[in-house]
């Protein structure tokens, strides 16, 4: 048994697996007011942690590798990062016209067609036709 495992154990209460369980199990719905996001008591929490962090941390808007790291998620330049899904090639894509993103997907082989048929690979990628998809909500 790991020193540390053993020693979260003991602060549990024990040093069986179980005992974390329990702990577990008892804490349940502790944080559940966080769950209501829009909810008083949960924004006045997360800005008084937002608060703590920029007294702790500072702004990070300005520092240079925040701006730097800014604009390359910003850039319009983007290659899509894609995956294969049985026949299918999908990508969750942001851009100024979809700011909270959107799930798209394509054929495997209009995909691979179009990254061959042209040198510019981004641009070829860009102007695939994408289907526009809803992801399924877990239950």
């Amino acid at each position: 048994e790991e020193e540390g495992t053993s020693k979260a154990a003991a602060a549990l209460g024990g040093n069986e697996p179980q005992d974390f369980s329990a702990h577990w199990m008892a804490k349940q719905g502790e944080h559940g007011w966080l769950e209501e996001v829009l909810g008083d008591r949960a924004l006045g929490w997360v800005k008084d942690r937002n608060r703590l962090t920029l007294e702790a941390l500072g702004d990070p808007a300005s520092k240079a590798l925040y701006r730097r790291l800014l604009g390359i998620l910003e850039s319009r330049e983007k290659i899509p990062h894609v995956r294969l899904i049985g026949d299918l090639v999908y990508n969750f894509w942001q851009d100024a016209a979809n700011p909270r993103g959107l799930w798209r997907r394509c054929t495997y082989e209009s995909y691979t067609q179009a990254s061959s048929s042209s040198s510019d690979e981004a641009g070829a990628r860009q102007k695939l036709e994408w289907e526009t998809v809803t992801p399924p909500h877990p239950s």
